[in-house]
């Protein structure tokens, strides 16, 4: 887990990609269900809120 988290601070590229594709999944899950019995989309904004405080 520590290697990934610091491969994501070192990494800008990486972040951003990171932050892309969880925006993507989010903005999916809000228009879609998915089956879920809730959304989960808060969690994967909580998700992309973390990685752009990393850098």
């Amino acid at each position: 887990m520590r290697a990934a988290v610091d491969a994501v601070k070192s990494d800008p590229k990486l972040r951003a990609d990171l932050i892309l594709k969880a925006s993507s999944a989010r903005d999916e899950m809000i228009s879609h269900n998915w089956g879920y019995k809730e959304s989960r989309a808060q969690e994967m904004q909580d998700l992309i809120d973390a990685v752009k405080a990393l850098g």
